[in-house]
């Protein structure tokens, strides 16, 4: 029987190449991953549910036109986006979330693993992958907006093909009760900047 000495001899002996930095870079890498699924789950969910059923899609287009009145823009992580509405300012922002939510809050790093944050309440723009395909087609400025209104519950998106690749997707916050031009308004506006990325959770 082997004895214990030469069993942690072995052990010793025995080499595992390991790199700290890439574990690190893996774990930090989880939990962003994680922290997407609090953050934009809500705006996945609804896309997903609106996606998956032709019960409130209408065939039917809806023409809506510009209005004359340019908003004035500031900048939101990887976004230029139409200045916040009276009274709201933004809470947190990266290179595909932008999160908009009643003045007061403390601001938010989007990027912090131990973020609990939803959006439920809040206006948020989301660049994600894919297509603006589903719900009722709405034109406006040259464009086809898709109203997604009873997408389920109470969510409220409107979702539009970024120039630049995937789509944007406003997801309306019930307390500032914006009708639909209003919010394809607003996501008119939204421009992403080279540095915006689609989020690929």
């Amino acid at each position: 029987m082997t004895d214990l000495q030469t069993l942690l001899d072995r052990a010793v002996d025995h080499h595992v190449d390991l790199d700290p930095a890439a574990a690190v870079r893996r774990g930090h890498a989880a939990l962003r991953r994680r922290r997407r699924t609090v953050v934009v789950g809500v705006v996945a969910a609804a896309v997903l549910v609106v996606g998956g059923t032709t019960a409130y899609t209408r065939p039917d287009v809806v023409h809506l036109s510009p209005s004359h009145s340019g908003p004035t823009t500031a900048r939101a992580g990887s976004f230029e986006i139409p200045s916040p509405p009276d009274g709201w300012s933004v809470l947190g922002a990266d290179e595909n979330l932008v999160v908009i939510a009643p003045d007061g809050l403390p601001k938010v790093n989007l990027h912090d693993p131990n973020l609990q944050l939803g959006v439920l309440g809040k206006l948020s723009i989301a660049l994600m992958r894919g297509k603006a395909t589903s719900g009722r087609p709405v034109t406006y400025d040259g464009r086809t907006f898709y109203d997604n209104e009873h997408a389920g519950g109470d969510s409220s998106l409107v979702s539009v093909d970024a120039p630049s690749g995937g789509v944007l997707v406003l997801e309306g916050a019930p307390s500032l009760h914006w009708t639909l031009q209003q919010k394809i308004q607003y996501l008119d506006g939204v421009v992403p900047l080279p540095g915006a990325v689609p989020d690929s959770d």
